[in-house]
């Protein structure tokens, strides 16, 4: 039960290596994609969860904490993440013509959106083509992207603190180790 509670809680610490298994465990997901398409949606869904989950909250969380810093610093990087799909929208907005698209399902299906772009400017011929990513779209995916390096350096980069801390009065457990 102390291996599942460290593994799927916010409590206590994670070292860099717990980082790293982590981050190969996305990985890994996104690589193995076209095979996982072969169970179930609900199996693919709950596997999918469960390893964002534990790379994207769960661990990062417990490296801040092994840091001796808040949990809540990835609430900052989330929301700037979040801040940058707005400017996405708003570029896709700012051209003035809407693909029949929710942001989710562009970036579900990419070429999808691109095909749709295309048979958008072709149907307007008559005014300036639009772009599939404007300034407005990179200005953001670019701040987007300046803060995941840092928080990935931050993460699986930067040493713990040695010995007890605030947030556990241990080093980290055995399990990243």
């Amino acid at each position: 039960m102390n291996s599942v509670k460290h593994i799927f809680f916010l409590e206590g610490r994670s070292n860099r290596k717990a980082m790293w298994l982590a981050s190969l465990a996305v990985l890994g997901l996104m690589v193995f994609g076209e095979m996982l398409k072969m169970l179930p949606a609900f199996l693919v869904f709950i596997f999918g969860a469960l390893v964002l989950w534990l790379a994207w909250v769960a661990i990062p969380v417990k490296r801040f904490h092994d840091m001796n810093r808040t949990g809540k610093w990835v609430a900052l990087f989330w929301g700037i993440a979040l801040a940058s799909l707005y400017f996405l929208w708003m570029g896709f907005a700012a051209n003035g013509r809407f693909v029949g698209m929710t942001v989710p399902e562009i970036f579900a299906m990419p070429q999808a959106y691109v095909d749709a772009v295309s048979a958008l400017n072709h149907q307007h011929a008559d005014q300036k083509p639009m772009k599939v990513i404007n300034a407005i779209s990179m200005g953001g995916v670019s701040l987007s992207m300046i803060f995941l390096i840092i928080q990935f350096g931050w993460l699986h980069f930067i040493p713990g603190t040695d010995g007890p801390n605030r947030f556990n009065v241990s080093a980290p457990p055995a399990i990243g180790e």
